[in-house]
């Protein structure tokens, strides 16, 4: 997070995240500067990341400790909902997984943060930056829980099948970004549309889990 405590610069720090996120999404990690992101954030000065953030590193650190926060926060609710209810599906875990990233966009309702990470996963950062975050608890929860509940799969064939479901669900949200901007529908239906594709998204994903083989090779 940035370094000073008073609003102005918090306000400015946030505006070098919320522009960093936007740009590393739509151009990748090590197409962007830390000169275009001032510049994008409204920063006269070109050396505004390095006096809030020091380096582009902790500027990404601070985008994940951000939305991660808010996103924990809210797999929690959703955790503790299905726990209290009983025994929780796995569709439902993939729902508690994904759905928080999906309430997760900018001030014009895009999924910025969704590209951003997805674009961060080509990068060898996020073992120093995303997973290290004291907000990913929530995530490893889950996937534990869903190994849990898919116990035909071997660890390795789980892990394999967990790291493409997680890319796919992410991807989902980028491409019910595309459909808005290439259809621009009315508000409610570009939600409805949105939704739908994290929907199915969510079905296939929880299939992809589901579906195996035994350890005798028995198809399920």
């Amino acid at each position: 997070m940035p370094r000073a405590n008073n609003p102005a610069s918090r306000t400015s720090a946030f505006r070098l995240m919320s522009a960093a996120e936007r740009l590393i999404g739509e151009h990748g990690y090590h197409n962007v500067s830390l000169v275009q992101i001032a510049r994008a954030a409204g920063q006269a000065n070109k050396y505004a990341v390095q006096y809030h953030f020091g380096t582009k590193e902790n500027l990404v650190r601070g985008i994940f400790d951000d939305r991660l926060a808010r996103i924990a926060a809210r797999r929690r609710q959703l955790l503790d909902a299905l726990d209290t209810r009983g025994h929780a599906s796995v569709r439902e875990l993939v729902h508690a997984f994904i759905y928080p990233v999906y309430e997760e966009v900018d001030d014009r309702g895009f999924h910025t943060y969704a590209r951003f990470a997805e674009r961060m996963l080509e990068t060898d950062l996020p073992e120093n930056t995303w997973f290290s975050s004291s907000h990913f608890g929530t995530t490893m929860e889950i996937r534990n829980r869903l190994s849990d509940l898919t116990p035909h799969l071997p660890s390795e064939e789980f892990s394999i099948r967990y790291r493409l479901i997680s890319a796919l669900l992410i991807q989902s949200l980028s491409l019910a970004d595309r459909v808005r901007v290439e259809t621009r529908p009315p508000a409610a239906e570009t939600d409805a549309s949105g939704g739908q594709i994290l929907e199915r998204a969510i079905d296939i994903a929880a299939n992809a889990l589901v579906m195996g083989t035994t350890p005798t090779g028995e198809t399920l």
